[in-house]
């Protein structure tokens, strides 16, 4: 049974519930981790936003909410919860924090992909290189 990876993370949007009002927007991305930086809409634009890191996470598309029937070939990929802050995902205020634990993730979760599978696997960032410089 062959598994397909069918929704990705936005590379923005605009937060709804407990996060309304705050919009996100992703600077970088590896097969393990993600950066978004995070802006309130009423914030002045001349304030550094603050950076969310978090391990790459998906999980089963629902085909039937009423039976709770999920699909074994479909996934989609979820942002954490407020409950994965803290344990794989942190809210980092320093741009420069924010990437050194980005790279942390990206190279340990690498490494723990290596050892399971036995394999070496190929580490590809992608990282928006005006977003990490400004």
């Amino acid at each position: 049974m062959k598994t397909k990876l069918t929704k990705g993370l936005p590379k923005s949007f605009a937060g709804k519930g407990k996060v309304k009002g705050i919009n996100f927007e992703q600077v970088a991305a590896s097969p393990q981790a993600y950066i978004y930086a995070c802006t309130h809409e009423n914030q002045d634009p001349n304030t550094n936003p603050y950076y969310e890191v978090f391990k790459r996470k998906s999980v089963a598309v629902c085909v039937d909410f009423e039976k709770r029937i999920y699909s074994e070939t479909e996934f989609k990929e979820v942002y954490p919860n407020a409950e994965k802050f803290g344990s794989s995902a942190w809210c980092i205020w320093n741009k420069e924090r924010a990437f050194e634990k980005f790279k942390e993730l990206s190279i340990v979760e690498q490494a723990i992909a290596e050892a399971v599978f036995r394999k070496p696997t190929k580490y590809k960032a992608t990282i928006d290189p005006k977003k990490q410089q400004s």
